[in-house]
């Protein structure tokens, strides 16, 4: 059995990269992951307009977590495979208080009623291992309840706000509990000195440190997946090597030999999110192994996450982000464990574990389906194909015929399907291209009975009716002759020749040359115009020949007849003239970086400001490691060559 995490960075942009692009469905999608459990941070994805077959792929359940104000922000998700695991249990966030029965006096604090779950059906049974429920028969306040935990919230920590942006599902497997956590990003806030942000991380980490260790004291096994935007070791860190020399810099080496402090240990305090999760791994207080870093302790350069905007994953210069935690009970199962870089679709790769599908405890065999299925561990039963938990979205109103999805309205109901009735019982099922090259504005009231004919079945029109041919000929617009390659210019042509008091039997030779070389044999039809006769002859295979022989990639395309005895002439004009535009409108060769003597990359700028627009030049190597002089850098990164195209356009 397969479990993945990766963070998509918004669900509908992944069909947009290869291979995604060349599958059909979403449920192929997943399937091409090869996982039975898969988790998604970043969806960004409103429920409201979240496709059914990304909801209800065949072949998974689907779990979701929303925010409740923002969309189109955060949201996780959750997919497990039917055939082969189920999950018994299934709560969304970490606090206890989205799925609380609401208290006397307490107004839910949410914009849509969340599903109210039974004790029986959430993964702790006791109010006391929920953050949020902790104390609320006593009629507290709502704030930060204690857990027993040694990373309980602060007393003032608004828990509801924590769990109000879709950030953790929690899904209960039997044999371990996992959380699958979208952590707060605080790079920008710390830029920013946006302190309310800095302290929501901190707090988003507390409560949910408090609610694992909980897991933990009733006895459970834990597996934490996700982005936790943060890292545990400074080889997670492409330039960590730069950042313990940073704080030498800052503080002098003597101070540090003096004091015996280690650089990296300052490191680590600078920030309270780096220091939480190191002590989740290292030292006297962790409670999870990183299973990935366990099978790679000297691997360099395993990261899980690049800026796009440098285009730093060329050069794998990123950071790993994206973890897969497990308490220690659970090794002896684990199999492997590795990223993905090589699949595409978001600025994050895929991060897995394989487990043993079977091992030997005490000369029994026990199987991993087996505990699946088992209810909180308190024994082993078959593994059967029964409902997942009532959170997943099968169970959505909109799926379970209690709403109106928003695709109804825009259904052919009413009056397009009465149209569309009408429309099939006057017009014959297929109609040839052709008859969009004839503009037959011919009306029923004037026609009793009017023949098309050609190289198609013939239908017709009675005067009964209530429908013209002119109101059933422009219900869909006809594809214009201009861009057909086939018709060319001589569709104008046989328009004209079909209308007026007269009408004409046309010819048309699609690829003629010019008007001159047009052959046409009008004869003079009955006045009455009750039959109207339209034949439209394809190339002859001289024709085809001469077409064929056509250079595609001359600037501009002649149509000559075989017969026409100034072919050759024609075609080589027409390659000198396609030449020389070729030469005029020819773009500048790209000047050359100054450090590897290579063609520069040309760039534009985006950026609001008095250069918008302006289109530059820069070296096309990736970028390394930098944030240091351009002596430092190594020279097979990008170097600091910089050029303006209008400088360059100068002194080409």
């Amino acid at each position: 059995m397969r479990l993945l995490t990766w963070n998509i960075n918004g669900i509908r942009t992944v069909p947009n990269y290869h291979p995604w692009n060349a599958l059909n469905s979403f449920d192929e999608i997943l399937n091409y992951l090869e996982a039975d459990i898969i988790n998604f941070q970043e969806v960004k994805q409103a429920r409201a307009v979240l496709p059914k077959t990304v909801a209800l792929p065949a072949s998974y359940h689907s779990f979701f977590s929303f925010p409740v104000d923002k969309t189109g922000y955060s949201g996780v998700a959750t997919y497990t495979r039917i055939e082969s695991v189920v999950p018994l249990k299934a709560e969304e966030g970490i606090t206890g208080l989205l799925h609380a029965a609401p208290v006397m006096g307490r107004p839910r604090n949410t914009k849509k009623p969340k599903l109210i779950l039974s004790p029986e059906e959430r993964v702790s049974s006791s109010d006391s291992s929920y953050p949020g429920l902790t104390g609320l028969g006593d009629n507290s306040n709502d704030k930060g309840g204690t857990s027993g935990s040694t990373s309980s919230p602060r007393p003032d920590t608004d828990l509801r706000t924590l769990d109000s942006e879709g950030r953790t599902l929690v899904l209960d497997f039997g044999l371990f509990v996992l959380i699958n956590v979208y952590c707060p990003n605080d790079d920008s806030a710390y830029e920013a000195g946006n302190n309310h942000r800095i302290q929501f991380k901190a707090d988003f980490h507390n409560v949910l440190e408090s609610r694992i260790r909980s897991l933990l004291r009733e006895g459970r096994e834990v597996i934490l997946v996700g982005d936790l935007n943060v890292y545990a070791s400074i080889d997670d860190h492409c330039e960590g090597d730069l950042l313990i020399k940073r704080v030498m810099r800052q503080r002098k080496p003597s101070m540090l030999d003096a004091n015996n402090v280690d650089p990296e240990e300052i490191f680590w305090e600078e920030r309270r999110s780096r220091r939480w999760l190191r002590d989740l791994v290292l030292g006297d207080k962790k409670c999870f192994v990183d299973v990935t870093r366990l099978y790679h302790p000297e691997r360099k350069g395993m990261y899980t996450s690049w800026n796009t905007k440098i285009s730093a994953r060329g050069s794998n210069y990123g950071t790993r982000i994206d973890y897969i935690l497990t308490t220690p009970g659970l090794l002896p199962w684990i199999k492997f464990s590795d990223i993905q870089p090589q699949l595409e679709g978001s600025d994050h790769c895929p991060v897995f574990v394989d487990f043993y599908e079977e091992r030997e405890v005490d000369g029994k065999t026990l199987k991993l389906r087996d505990f699946f299925m088992a209810p909180c561990n308190a024994g082993i039963v078959a593994l059967t194909k029964e409902d997942p938990p009532r959170l997943a979205a099968r169970f959505w109103d909109e799926y379970s015929g209690k709403q109106m999805l928003l695709d109804s309205f825009f259904k052919d109901t009413g009056t397009k399907k009465f149209l569309k009735e009408q429309t099939s019982s006057v017009l014959p099922a297929e109609l040839p291209v052709a008859i969009s090259l004839v503009d037959l504005r011919i009306s029923a009231s004037q026609t009793p009975s009017t023949s098309v004919s050609g190289d198609f079945r013939s239908t017709t029109l009675h005067s009964s009716s209530q429908k013209t041919y002119s109101d059933v000929m422009t219900l869909k617009r006809p594809r214009s002759p201009s861009f057909d390659l086939n018709t060319h210019s001589e569709a104008s042509y046989a328009s004209s020749a079909v209308t007026g008091t007269q009408k004409k039997k046309v010819k048309i030779s699609p690829l003629s040359g010019g008007k001159e070389k047009r052959e046409a044999k009008a004869e003079e039809v009955d006045p009455t115009m009750k039959n109207v006769d339209v034949d439209i002859a394809g190339p002859s295979e001289e024709e085809n020949q001469d077409f064929l022989k056509l250079p595609s990639s001359q600037g501009s395309i002649s149509f000559t007849s075989a017969s026409s005895g100034s072919s050759e002439t024609e075609k080589s004009r027409t390659n000198s003239a396609g030449a020389a535009w070729k030469t005029l409108l020819a773009k500048p060769p790209a000047p050359r970086c100054t450090v590897h003597n290579e063609e520069a990359k040309e760039l534009r700028v985006n950026k609001s400001g008095p250069n918008k627009g302006r289109v530059f030049w820069m070296c096309s190597r990736p970028v390394g490691p930098g944030c240091r002089p351009r002596e430092e850098v190594d020279p097979q990164w990008k170097c600091n060559f910089f050029m303006w195209a209008s400088d360059w356009k100068v002194n080409k």
